[in-house]
């Protein structure tokens, strides 16, 4: 005996229901504050300056980028340093092991910019599972930058 086509349908629609549910918790999971080796996170801010009470140029002459912990350990800043007509802009952080992330840029835009220094800073929330009482290694362009353990 087959299955009539009006007894298959309550079967495909509680599958197709499943498989939406799996795939929005799988997208959750990888842009929320959970972390794991291959989740890539959004900023939760993005703005022009330094962060509140964090100290810049002079003693940073070169704009080398320069990497925080906010809000007692609850957030990683990342300022980089260039125009401010074409800010550089992290885009996003995907997460390598535990303590360790690479970082992604935006493109700057093919147009004019200002050739001034100022600071950009990106702050994102701390992963889950990423040790604040450790260090952090963050990879920017090839370059393997350190944020000191919260002490």
């Amino acid at each position: 005996m087959t299955p009539s086509l009006r007894s298959i349908r309550p079967a495909a629609a509680v599958l197709l229901a499943a498989s939406v549910v799996l795939t929005i918790s799988a997208c959750a999971s990888s842009e929320g504050g959970v972390g794991g080796a291959g989740a890539t996170f959004s900023p939760e801010e993005d703005y022009a300056g330094l962060p509140e009470g964090m100290v810049g140029l002079p003693q940073n002459p070169s704009g080398e980028p320069q990497l925080y912990w906010l809000q007692d350990a609850s957030q990683i800043g990342i300022t980089l340093w260039g125009s401010s007509s074409c800010p550089p802009i992290v885009e996003s952080l995907t997460q390598t092991s535990a303590n360790a992330f690479e970082v992604t840029q935006q493109e700057i835009p093919p147009k004019p910019c200002t050739r001034d220094l100022v600071p950009h800073t990106t702050v994102f929330a701390t992963p889950t599972g990423t040790t604040p009482s450790s260090d952090v290694t963050i990879v920017l362009d090839g370059t393997s930058l350190t944020l000191p353990a919260e002490r």
